[in-house]
């Protein structure tokens, strides 16, 4: 039996800091060790939520932590939730059951009766448990709802827990939010905050140490860990603010098949339970991609409408966005359509819903002989039964009862055990109010099979061997791992044990009197619904100078040589030998940090590379798609051009863009994308020809004339962004080509002339902007040195760099 007892509450300087991963890699670990261990947040906000065994509903957070603890799902690990809906009201769940619905105004009522049910039950489970790790909500330092907190240090102050603070660093602005996070605490607060955890760093842990020693010398107080960025933990999102139109979900695993399936999951206003597509998702082979694209709907070989926390009123955005007509388009073609709970009813003849939206009686798409009404009571169960003669269990969440009439056209989809129709098929028409269905294997497989018949996809094979259960067990068992190698467990189970030390300083200036205490609302957010946190700056640790003083970025390579430095008032010149007048040309644009990678360089042919990617499989449709991107002024033009010129030798039929062909103008460099996608790619992806109209940037619009791309065996995307992530999956090769910043800005100003200084250094911050966020340069295939000093026939040849470690990616 283990001798460790106590509690520890993880907190977050921001929303999707890490809390909830955090948790259950903590939780994980500690049920390793053989710790009676349970997850606990006291107040969630989400509509991904989980069923439990006794019929409540909880944050699908909770649920997996839970998993994580062995444990099944309970509604004592999530006492609060809240569930946004569509008119800046939330429904409000307590201990597993709807007490209705609450606006930012009346929740203080609400909140009041609310502290002794979180504290009740948080004391329940310390008396069951040997250790209880609470997880917070959004940041404790939101000040204008500190005094109404439940979930962060309201709760840590009333339990006496002791917190540590994880903040997310490829955000950027770790130490700034973790300093001010525990600056902005009233000093009884802080008293508590034992210390911080690094989650998601790329790079060279040597380049933080720094900065974690200067955090601590600020603080008072230690950093307990530093956690990697692990792409591959992407199952259970905890927010529907994960799911971001035109991401794939998922790491899209290689296909055991000729040919892919595309799955269009259209991204509601008000997307719940989303997390019912990762299972499809996991399967090698299927890309599933959210969208708000008609054209896509009409692209894909499956489109899935999913849970909805207001269905009627998501079913008007979709009239509104033309996707209702899209969908109706594809079933009208016997092309595949699946709605899953919310999407179901929206697949119905009518709706009468007084519940949800008020809204009454309204039609639905009418594909399904279904009709809908919404009654107060929610259904929540965890049904279980057959479909396409293969086990399927599931859970269900909504008010919507569904009457279907049912006959040899139209017949249920899946069965329960006792022998009831579940769902409905009408055709290549699914529709389900079974949440989790596809996290069942043989049914998956199933499923997947017949949409590949009826989508045409004759090369598309499931694979065999995917196990999602245990894919999420490797999940939570590598949440483990990464506690274990990364975090001070000795400290951590010291502050478990103990709590935190007697001797932490306070930090000033501490919490500000709050005027607004009266009004205030629950957690990080308001009633209505999460808020998306801005992009923050790229910020990280660096060494300090040999003076003491502390840099504003890593040295960079220059014209002047490796690790070279521009002049003392590290400003940019218009030019070699002359001094910019700025009030003539604007100020040059500052020195931020650069993502910089180096390397041992080597000499490579366009011909070696032109093999390469002749010998790689497409993704773009038949076309391999293939980016040359870097910062302007680094070469990309004449390497893209080089390139195309091997291809073509080689005999590919290979069309060179430069995507400065596309841009309406300077402000246009990260925003052209729709344009592309709509007049390049996405025909390149249905098979068909493809062309697009150049801008003009004297006349200041685009041409009439139509540039023709046809279908190319190979096509060379050139332009500052063009191998961001979300055409990573889609690419063949991409390249990288690297120079410094001031060899770039004078190569531009000697091509245009000193009279678009001005633009240009608009064009570098964006630049900054956008790289600082994507980290192009360590996703890359090939990292090419733009102004190499290793000699080599530059018409047939390139130096690559080949990285010597891991990039330092976001530090400044």
């Amino acid at each position: 039996m283990s001798t460790l007892r106590g509690a520890v509450l993880v907190a977050g300087t921001t929303s999707d800091a890490g809390k909830s991963t955090l948790v259950a890699g903590i939780c994980r670990w500690l049920h390793r060790q053989g710790v009676r261990v349970a997850p606990f947040k006291a107040q969630n906000m989400s509509n991904n939520s989980a069923v439990t065994p006794d019929g409540g509903e909880i944050g699908r957070a909770q649920a997996m932590q839970a998993a994580a603890c062995g444990l099944e799902p309970s509604v004592r690990f999530n006492p609060v939730l809240l569930k946004p809906g569509s008119d800046g009201r939330s429904q409000v769940v307590v201990l597993g059951h709807a007490r209705g619905h609450t606006g930012a105004g009346d929740y203080r009522q609400v909140r009041a009766g609310l502290a002794d049910t979180v504290a009740a039950t948080l004391a329940d489970l310390r008396a069951e448990y040997d250790v209880v790790v609470c997880e917070g909500a959004g940041s404790p330092a939101e000040i204008n709802l500190r005094a109404g907190d439940l979930a962060n240090m309201g709760l840590a102050r009333a339990a006496g827990l002791p917190t540590i603070v994880v903040g997310d660093i490829d955000r950027g602005g770790f130490f700034a939010s973790a300093y001010g996070t525990l600056a902005l605490l009233s000093p009884a607060d802080q008293a508590l905050v034992a210390g911080f955890v690094v989650n998601r760093f790329r790079g060279d842990r040597e380049l933080l140490r720094p900065g974690l020693e200067m955090l601590t010398g600020l603080t008072g107080r230690p950093t307990l860990g530093v956690l990697p960025y692990e792409p591959d933990l992407w199952l259970d999102t905890e927010d529907s603010l994960g799911y971001t139109d035109g991401r794939l979900v998922g790491r899209p695993a290689a296909p055991r098949s000729s040919e892919p399936l595309r799955v269009a999951v259209v991204r509601l206003p008000r997307i719940s339970n989303a997390t019912d597509v990762e299972a499809i998702a996991a399967e090698p082979g299927v890309l599933v991609r959210l969208t708000a694209s008609p054209d896509e709907l009409i692209d894909a070989d499956l489109v899935v409408l999913p849970g909805s926390k207001s269905t009627v009123d998501d079913l008007d955005w979709l009239r509104r966005r033309g996707l209702a007509d899209a969908v109706r388009a594809r079933a009208a073609a016997g092309r595949p359509v699946l709605g899953l709970c919310g999407g179901y009813q929206m697949l119905a003849e009518t709706l009468d819903d007084p519940v949800e939206s008020g809204a009454g009686r309204v039609d639905g798409l009418g594909l399904l002989p279904v009709d809908v009404v919404f009654e107060p009571d929610k259904t929540l169960a965890r049904p279980h039964g057959t479909a396409l003669g293969a086990p399927v269990t599931g859970y269900e969440i909504h008010h919507g009862r569904a009457t279907v009439r049912y006959d040899d056209a139209h017949p249920s989809f899946l069965t329960s055990a006792d022998g009831a129709p579940e769902g409905c098929r009408s055709g290549a028409v699914f529709g389900t109010h079974w949440h989790g269905a596809f996290e069942c294997d043989e049914f998956r497989r199933r499923f997947l099979t017949e949409i590949a018949g009826l989508a045409g996809r004759r090369g598309f094979e499931v694979a065999l061997d995917t196990d999602f259960r245990a894919l999420r067990e490797r999940s939570l068992d590598r949440l483990g791992d990464l506690v274990e190698h990364h975090l001070d467990t000795t400290a951590l189970t010291d502050l478990i044990r103990c709590g935190p030390p007697a001797t932490l300083p306070f930090v000033p200036p501490g919490a500000p009197p709050d005027p607004s205490a009266d009004g205030a609302v629950p957690e990080h957010e308001s009633v209505s619904g999460p808020t998306t946190a801005s992009p923050a700056d790229n910020a990280a640790a660096v060494p300090p100078t040999s003076d003491g003083s502390v840099q504003p970025g890593p040295v960079e390579p220059t014209a002047d040589g490796p690790g070279a430095t521009d002049p003392a008032t590290d400003t940019i010149a218009v030019l070699a030998g002359q001094t910019p007048d700025p009030l003539a040309a604007g100020p040059p644009p500052a020195r931020p940090p650069e993502p910089w990678i180096s390397g041992r360089p080597t000499v490579e042919t366009y011909a070696g590379l032109a093999d390469e990617i002749l010998t790689a499989p497409p993704h773009l449709g038949p076309v391999r798609l293939v980016s040359v991107d870097g910062r302007a002024g680094s070469g990309k033009t004449t390497f893209a051009a080089r390139l195309t010129e091997a291809l073509t030798h080689r005999g590919a039929r290979t069309e060179l863009i430069h995507t400065d062909d596309l841009l309406q103008g300077w402000l246009d460099i990260v925003t052209f994308w729709p344009r592309l996608e709509e007049w390049v790619l996405a025909p390149l992806r249905r098979g068909k020809p493809a062309g697009y109209h150049r801008f003009d940037w004297h006349a200041g619009r685009f041409r009439t004339e139509r540039v023709e791309v046809g279908l190319p065996d190979v096509l060379v995307l050139e332009g500052v962004t063009t191998a961001r992530a979300i055409v990573r999956p889609e690419l063949s090769r991409s390249v990288f080509v690297q120079v410094a910043r001031r060899t770039r800005f004078d190569r531009g100003v000697s091509r245009d002339g000193p009279g678009v200084v001005p633009d240009w250094t608009r064009w570098m911050q964006d630049e900054d902007v956008h790289f600082a966020a994507d980290r192009t340069n360590a996703h890359v295939d090939v990292l090419v040195d733009g102004d190499p000093r290793t000699a080599h026939s530059p018409t047939s040849e390139f130096v690559r760099i080949n990285p010597d470690r891991a990039p330092a990616r976001g530090c400044p």
